[in-house]
């Protein structure tokens, strides 16, 4: 059957004169018109997540107390001479720690046997339930192997809140480590943002701008790829 002429031209600017559609009526529900209004708050800062490793050239003994402060001093800038470096985190979030450490020990050369251990503190703050007293611990009898631990605070106990420069300063954690251990720290962090600047308990002889990580104060710790402010 022959086709018309017209016929076909009607079809050929229909298809190709869709340059110009008419837009497509579309009902606008309550729940679209709500989402759209509620624009969230603007934040200048937001959390982000660190994870720092250290190395121990030598033992660490359970008596000795990791504090708020030393996790907040942990990042810091050398403002100069000898002076405290300056204090670049504010608020802190424990999400936990790894612990490795092998039979072999670096000075002796081929003991066997390396036991680590790390226990978050008991004691309450503002209401927080502490840490039950079940420490991990972990034990190695082979010098191929190495002794592991990553313990993880719960939600409700006192090492899992936030805590920043402003308030007080309390324990979050002990460890027992041998000189060989490899310490692995992970956190939340907000970085000062306006607030009063603190300085580090710790002095540093760096040239000034220099950015890297104090040693908690505990001998022999050493930051594994970043700079030292504090010499173990």
């Amino acid at each position: 059957m022959p086709r018309r002429r017209n016929s076909t031209r009607s079809k050929k600017s229909s298809s190709k004169g869709g340059e110009y559609h008419a837009p497509q009526e579309t009902p606008i529900s309550a729940g679209s018109v709500l989402a759209q209004a509620q624009i969230p708050t603007f934040r200048s800062q937001l959390p982000y997540r660190k994870s720092f490793r250290f190395t121990l050239n030598s033992g660490v003994g359970l008596t000795t107390a990791f504090t708020t402060n030393m996790m907040l001093d942990l990042y810091a800038i050398a403002v100069g001479g000898s002076a405290s470096p300056v204090r670049i985190y504010n608020n802190m979030k424990l999400l936990g720690v790894k612990m490795w450490s092998s039979g072999i020990q670096p000075d002796i050369g081929s003991t066997v046997g390396s036991t680590i251990a790390l226990e978050f503190s008991p004691s309450l703050v503002a209401g927080f339930g502490g840490a039950p007293r079940v420490p991990y611990t972990a034990v190695t009898t082979s010098t191929s192997k190495m002794a592991h631990i990553c313990a993880k605070p719960k939600a409700k106990e006192l090492a899992s809140q936030w805590f920043c420069a402003q308030q007080g300063v309390y324990t979050l954690f002990n460890m027992a480590a041998t000189s060989d251990t490899i310490i692995q720290l992970d956190f939340l962090v907000v970085e000062v943002n306006g607030e009063t600047p603190v300085t580090v308990a710790y002095t540093s002889a760096l040239a000034k701008g220099t950015i890297g990580v104090t040693n908690f104060g505990v001998s022999g710790c050493r930051s594994i790829g970043l700079e030292d402010l504090v010499s173990p």
